[in-house]
């Protein structure tokens, strides 16, 4: 009996360690990423189309965080626990329907002024594509980041921390590769978000095949817990974010 409760409690320490050693990975390559970049876009196409490039990328993940309104927290507190898997995946298809809904208004926001909104983002003489590229990315950035919540919720370390490297890399390699052709930032952007899209329905057959998410149909039930646990944590990461990057809108 002892026996088994030491190999028991080593499994345990063993996976702990081995989830936070593959969890750890994710971060560090995201820097590599950003970092190796800079060089890439400000040599081939002027800091003009670094800013555009670093704007995209900053506003994406801004909004990001606002339409997915504190849902990454309601996937751990009140999905993690769940054990049926109709029942997981039918809750989390509500909160992926809800995430990709205010996404979808935020993009359509973008759209219905797109001089404004282009001129308050990229600038007063950057064309409209990057706008509307960005308003098609933001659905896609939601959604794909609730599914990779999903499987760290069900403990997946060891499928999403390759799946983010593969993802990143690929993005990097793909946004170099085109810049260096000299097809411009639009089109690096054009193919940022075709990938991420790929990214994104590759990252929810995984879902399917190695945490049991079942194609069903959303179950709203919860929703209104959901989103009174959920929406005060969004506020307070919101204001942290316009904070750190209010100067970049003035």
């Amino acid at each position: 009996m002892a026996n088994r409760e030491t190999d028991v409690n080593g499994a345990g320490s063993f996976a702990f360690i081995r989830d936070i050693g593959l969890a750890s990975i994710v971060p560090f390559v995201k820097k590599i990423k950003g970092v190796a970049l800079i060089p890439i876009i400000t040599k081939w196409i002027g800091a003009e189309g670094f800013g555009v490039w670093k704007q995209f990328s900053v506003t994406s993940g801004f909004i990001a965080i606002l339409a997915t309104v504190g849902t990454a927290q309601v996937i751990h507190r009140y999905l993690a626990p769940m054990e049926r898997s109709e029942k997981y995946s039918a809750h989390f298809f509500a909160i992926g329907l809800l995430v990709s809904c205010v996404a979808l208004l935020c993009a359509i926001g973008l759209v219905t002024a797109p001089q404004f909104a282009s001129a308050r983002i990229f600038g007063p003489d950057t064309s409209l594509h990057p706008l509307y590229l960005l308003a098609a990315y933001l659905p896609v950035l939601a959604f794909s980041n609730r599914l990779l919540t999903f499987l760290r919720s069900r403990r997946r370390f060891d499928v999403v921390a390759p799946l983010m490297v593969v993802r990143d890399l690929g993005s990097l390699l793909l946004v170099a590769t085109l810049i260096l052709l000299g097809k411009g930032v639009t089109l690096a952007i054009g193919g940022f978000v075709l990938w991420e899209a790929l990214g994104m329905f590759v990252t929810l057959e995984l879902a399917r095949r190695t945490a049991n998410l079942k194609l069903i149909a959303p179950d709203f039930s919860g929703l209104q817990k959901y989103l009174s646990f959920g929406l005060p944590l969004a506020l307070v990461t919101v204001g942290a974010r316009l904070a750190k990057f209010a100067d970049r809108y003035v």
